[in-house]
């Protein structure tokens, strides 16, 4: 509910300011960027005309051998554009891959009867696909946020799910 009333509260501030006038024609885009099927981390967006490029990744790991890399690549079609905003439709893939240690039962008991526990390096890796709509406001006359919905395959090589999906991302306009 916090997020409707924020999200609803920025568009009206926006639509609301002067008429002073934002151009939503930006190539070369730098962000943050939250997504099931686009990607989670750094992002970059290049967007010469009416279709654009979107590459979203970032590695999280620690010494321990745990570590976590999220990779997006999405395509992107403008549909509409606005003095302040623009509606486009997006196809995207997120592929994730994931290791950490996990205790596994190791199917051997103890003098007392009791599983044995043993440490094993487990890896995961799973690919997310989805398509559909999004809109990007600029707040400022560098500053844009990303709001895209729609419907997503998430883990298609080994246990396939859909569902609706929702990404973010805040970006810095560079041209």
């Amino acid at each position: 509910m916090k997020f409707i009333f924020i999200v609803t509260s920025i568009l009206i501030s926006c639509m609301s300011q002067a008429q002073e006038s934002y151009t939503t024609k930006v190539t070369h885009s730098i962000g943050l960027h939250a997504g099931l099927s686009t990607g989670y981390g750094f992002s970059y967006r290049y967007w010469p005309k009416r279709i654009g490029l979107e590459v979203t990744a970032i590695p999280i790991f620690n010494g321990n051998k745990n570590a976590f890399v999220s990779s997006g690549l999405s395509g992107l079609y403008l549909i509409k554009e606005y003095n302040r905003l623009n509606v486009f439709g997006y196809l995207g893939a997120h592929y994730i891959y994931e290791t950490s240690f996990q205790y596994v039962n190791s199917k051997v008991l103890d003098d007392f009867g009791n599983s044995i526990y043993e440490e094993k390096l487990v890896t995961n890796n799973t690919i997310n696909v989805g398509l559909g709509f999004g809109t990007n406001i600029n707040i400022l006359k560098e500053l844009s946020l990303s709001l895209q919905t729609g419907y997503a395959l998430y883990n298609i090589v080994e246990n396939l799910g859909g569902n609706l999906t929702g990404e973010i991302g805040l970006y810095y306009h560079l041209k």
